[in-house]
C-alpha cells in the first residue's frame, strides 16, 4: 500500500510538470507542421500521398514574394507581405497534371472547420490582386461590419496580380498605421495559403489559412469501374497474321487520365502483343492476352491459334 502510494504521489507530481510546461510553450510550436504532404484522388476517395516536401525542399522550390491583401469578417483590411512557391510549383513538383484537378481540400489545424475547399478554376485560372491602395480608400461598417470602398478607382490604383502561394515566411498585420516588412518575416504560422483577392470588398482572409499540414487533390471524372475487351473477327486466325484488339471502359465520366491501358500476353513466343493492343500470331498454341486500366481493372482473352478461335475468359 505504502509503494502504490508512493507511485500515485509521482504520477501526480509528473502530471503537474507536464501541465506547467504546457503552459509555456506557444500554440504555434505546436501547431507548425515541418512537411507539407500531397495527397490525390478521386471525389468521395479514397486519397494517397503523391508527394510530401519538408520545409527546406519548399524553400529550394522558386519562390514568390510580394505584398497581399484580404478583408476580413469584420470588415477590415488584412495586409501581408509572404514568401514561398506558388500552388502550381508545388502540383509540377508533386507530378500532378493541373488540367485534371476538379479542387483542392486544404487541411489546416487554423479554424474548426480543419478543410478549407477551393475550386481549381477558382484558384489557378481567376486573376487574383494586390490593392495597395485598398485602405486610404475605404472604410468600415461596424454596423454591417462590412469594407466600404469609397474611390474604387483609387483603390485600383497600382493594382498587382499575385499568384496562389504556399508561404513558408510570412508577416501581417490588421492595423492600418503598420506595414510588414521581409525582415519582420516568421515560419511560426506557416505553411499559410496566400491568395490575394478577386475584387474590392468580398471577404477573403479565410483563405489565409494557416497551419496547412495537407493538401487534398481532388481530381476530375472518376476511374474506370471495369473494362470489356470487344472480341470482334478474330476467328481463323493464321501464323503471321496481325489484328488489333479494342476495349471498352465501363463507368461514367471517365477522367481522361484513365482511359490508357497495358496490354500482356501470357506466352509472347506464341502470340505477342504491343502496347496499342496489337497481337501477332508468331506460333500455334494458344495465349491470354490481358488488358489492365490504370486502377488494376483487367479483361483477359484467351487465343488459340491451333484452332483459330478467340473467346473470352475473363471480364473484370
Amino acid at each position: 500500500m505504502k509503494k502504490l502510494r508512493q507511485l500515485l504521489s509521482i504520477m501526480t507530481v509528473v502530471v503537474f510538470l507536464i501541465a506547467l510546461l504546457s503552459a509555456f510553450i506557444p500554440v504555434s510550436a505546436v501547431q507548425v507542421p515541418e512537411t507539407l504532404k500531397i495527397y490525390v484522388g478521386y471525389w468521395g476517395g479514397p486519397y494517397a500521398v503523391k508527394a510530401e516536401f519538408t520545409r527546406d525542399q519548399l524553400k529550394r522550390m522558386t519562390q514568390y514574394e510580394s505584398y497581399y491583401t484580404y478583408i476580413t469578417r469584420v470588415g477590415t483590411v488584412k495586409l501581408q507581405y509572404a514568401k514561398g512557391p506558388t500552388l502550381k510549383t508545388i502540383l509540377n513538383a508533386s507530378g500532378i497534371d493541373i488540367n485534371s484537378i476538379r479542387q483542392f481540400d486544404f487541411y489546416t489545424v487554423d479554424s474548426e472547420a480543419k478543410f478549407l475547399s477551393k475550386g481549381r478554376s477558382e484558384l489557378l485560372d481567376t486573376t487574383r490582386y494586390y490593392y495597395p491602395n485598398l485602405r486610404a480608400n475605404g472604410y468600415t461598417d461596424s454596423n454591417n461590419q462590412e469594407w466600404v470602398v469609397t474611390d474604387p478607382a483609387a483603390a485600383k490604383i497600382g493594382a498587382k496580380v499575385v499568384p496562389v502561394i504556399i508561404a513558408t515566411d510570412e508577416c501581417s498585420t490588421n492595423h492600418p498605421a503598420e506595414t510588414p516588412l521581409p525582415s519582420q518575416m516568421t515560419s511560426a504560422e506557416s505553411f499559410r495559403l496566400c491568395s490575394g483577392q478577386t475584387d474590392l470588398t468580398s471577404v477573403t482572409s479565410f483563405e489565409s489559412a494557416k497551419w496547412i499540414h495537407a493538401i487534398y487533390v481532388v481530381l476530375s471524372g472518376s476511374p474506370p469501374e471495369g473494362i470489356k475487351i470487344n472480341e470482334g473477327d478474330l476467328l481463323n486466325l493464321k501464323v503471321g497474321s496481325t489484328q488489333k484488339l479494342t476495349y471498352t471502359l465501363l463507368g461514367n465520366d471517365i477522367a481522361d487520365s484513365e482511359k490508357n491501358v497495358t496490354w500482356q500476353s501470357s506466352n509472347p513466343n506464341i502470340i505477342k502483343v504491343d502496347n496499342q493492343g496489337r497481337i501477332t500470331v508468331l506460333a500455334q498454341g494458344e495465349a491470354v492476352i490481358t488488358a489492365t486500366t490504370s486502377n488494376g481493372k483487367t479483361a483477359s482473352i484467351k487465343i488459340n491459334a491451333a484452332i483459330m478461335a478467340l473467346y473470352k475468359t475473363r471480364h473484370l
